[in-house]
C-alpha cells in the first residue's frame, strides 16, 4: 500500500534503504497499520490505519520507516501473545520477500528484541502447509520433527542497542490504539 500510494517508482529495497536513513522512532511519527481492520490482538474489523505525530520536519524517509516500524510493532504484539504461552522462544524465523532485506530483518530483530533468522525456504506459508500435511498423514511424529527435517537456518541477526529504544517506542505506539479506537466506526 505505502509503495503503491506514495513511492510507486521505487523498489521495496530502495524504500527500505531510504527508511534506514531515519532514526528509530522517526522523531515521534507513528503509523498504525490497520488498513483493513485488525484481527489480532484487537478483534476490530473497523480499525483503520493512521499516521500520528506528523510535523513539518518529517520527510519521506521517516514516513517509510514509520510504516515499517508500525507493521513490525503489530507483529511484535502477536509475538507477545505467543510468548505468553511459550516464553522460551529463542529466535524468530523470516521467510518470503521481506526476508531478503537485511535492513528490514535488523529492524525486526531490534523491535522484537529477539534474534531473527532467515531460512532455506522461500515460500514459508505454502511450505508450512505441506509440512503440516505430512505431519497429519503420519510421516512425522510432530511439527518439530518435520521442521527439523526440512527447514534450516541460513543467517541470524541479533538485536542491537536500538532494541532498548524500541521497547519504549513500542509502548507509546501501543497506547495509540486505545486513543483512536472510538473513531473506528466503520
Amino acid at each position: 500500500w505505502y509503495r503503491d500510494t506514495f513511492e510507486p517508482d521505487r523498489t521495496f529495497d530502495e524504500i527500505i534503504a531510504n527508511a534506514s536513513d531515519a532514526r528509530p522512532g522517526c522523531g515521534g511519527l507513528r503509523f498504525l497499520p490497520y488498513l483493513s481492520g485488525e484481527r489480532t490482538p484487537h478483534a476490530a474489523p473497523n480499525a483503520r490505519g493512521s499516521f500520528t505525530g506528523i510535523s513539518s520536519d518529517h520527510d519521506r524517509s521517516q514516513f517509510a520507516r514509520s510504516v515499517l516500524e508500525g507493521v513490525l510493532f503489530g507483529l511484535k504484539d502477536n509475538l507477545e501473545l505467543i510468548r505468553a504461552g511459550q516464553p522460551d522462544i529463542e529466535h524468530v524465523r523470516f521467510t518470503g520477500g521481506g526476508s531478503r532485506n537485511k535492513a528490514w530483518r535488523q529492524m525486526a530483530a531490534d523491535i522484537f528484541n529477539t534474534p531473527v533468522a532467515t531460512v532455506n525456504v522461500a515460500d514459508g506459508s505454502a511450505y508450512g502447509a505441506a509440512l503440516l500435511a505430512m505431519t497429519g498423514s503420519g510421516r512425522f511424529r510432530d511439527v518439530a520433527e518435520a521442521m527439523t527435517s526440512f527447514v534450516g537456518t541460513l543467517d541470524t541477526l541479533h538485536p542491537t542497542s536500538a532494541a532498548e529504544q524500541y521497547a519504549t517506542i513500542h509502548e507509546e505506539w501501543q497506547s495509540l490504539y486505545g486513543i483512536l479506537e472510538p473513531t473506528y466506526t466503520g
